[in-house]
């Protein structure tokens, strides 16, 4: 099944050793069993009636780069570290464990055209058992496709035709445009769903879009609020540039940034779009630190608002 596209993640190999814990890390929720062994007692809140409780994850070098000029793909900063290959997989496991702890992954368009596989399902097999025996979720989360007006989405992506095979659900989250330029498609069969609307977010047959905002534009205060009424309680951003979006709206709770320590050099950041100014700016609590060898660390954030 391609959901189930399990690799290994020898406990040994990717335990990572904490430098620092904060005291009340984490609320009293469930902890995962291996994510216990290899981290720490992880868990996390289930959100409140109006939003989910939102976390992201994302890697990057010394330098703060998400990715080199001339590869764009996430993994590589990690990967390019050839001084502690370990070091890069104990960061897609720590990405692995956070899609374990999720209901929903929010994925960018562009990470779907420059990672053809790019599908966010668990794929380390202790932690899709324990998913669904510790926390009583479904086998994957929902992957919720974002973009601004649906023509940045490759819509022959192999995520779409997992949903469409019943195996990783899937979903677009766009804007009025959105909506119109995708019913005109005729490469995905689409259902588009208003926000507003007491809808199952399930589908057979065709992907769900679903709808925010009044005008062109898709609203992120109305895409949380939806979300969590339908079950999402716990959401992982796995896009940089909607997490920082999210941020300038005040809605992301946990920042899980790893560093990879090589120098990348060029531009590509994670906020490239959104600019903060010293008066008014998030801020961020170290909650952990750990490390692997003397090439990653591996960093767990608490963000704040004034």
């Amino acid at each position: 099944m391609e959901g189930n596209r399990f690799l290994a993640f020898p406990a040994e190999e990717i335990t990572l050793t904490p430098l620092y814990i904060s005291e009340g890390v984490s609320p009293d929720a469930p902890v995962l069993p291996k994510a216990r062994q290899v981290y720490g007692p992880v868990s996390f809140s289930q959100g409140n009636k109006d939003r989910p409780y939102v976390i992201s994850s994302i890697v990057l070098s010394a330098d703060g780069k998400m990715a080199f000029t001339d590869d764009p793909r996430g993994p590589v900063i990690a990967q390019a570290n050839a001084q502690d290959p370990s070091g890069a997989l104990a960061d897609f496991w720590v990405l692995n464990m956070l899609r374990a702890y999720a209901d929903g992954c929010i994925v960018g368009a562009g990470t779907l055209q420059a990672e053809s596989d790019c599908i966010a399902s668990v794929m380390d097999q202790e932690l899709f058992d324990q998913r669904r025996e510790v926390l009583g979720k479904k086998d994957h989360p929902l992957n919720i496709v974002v973009s601004l007006d649906g023509t940045d989405i490759p819509l022959s992506h192999v995520l779409f035709a997992s949903h469409l095979a019943g195996e990783v659900p899937a979903a677009v989250a766009t804007g009025p445009a959105g909506a119109r330029f995708l019913q005109q498609q005729d490469v995905l069969p689409v259902e588009i769903m208003e926000a507003g609307e007491r809808a199952v977010l399930t589908s057979d047959g065709a992907v769900p879009v679903i709808v925010t905002g009044k005008d062109e534009f898709p609203d992120a205060g109305e895409l949380m609020v939806f979300l969590r009424s339908r079950g999402i309680n716990v959401l992982l951003s796995e896009s940089p540039g909607y997490t920082a979006h999210l941020a300038e709206n005040r809605m992301l709770d946990e920042f899980f940034i790893n560093y990879s320590l090589l120098l990348a050099g060029g531009t590509i950041t994670p906020a490239m779009g959104v600019s903060f100014s010293p008066g008014r700016h998030p801020a961020c609590r170290l909650m952990s630190l750990h490390r692997h060898t003397d090439r990653f660390l591996y960093t767990r954030l608490q963000v704040e608002y004034s």
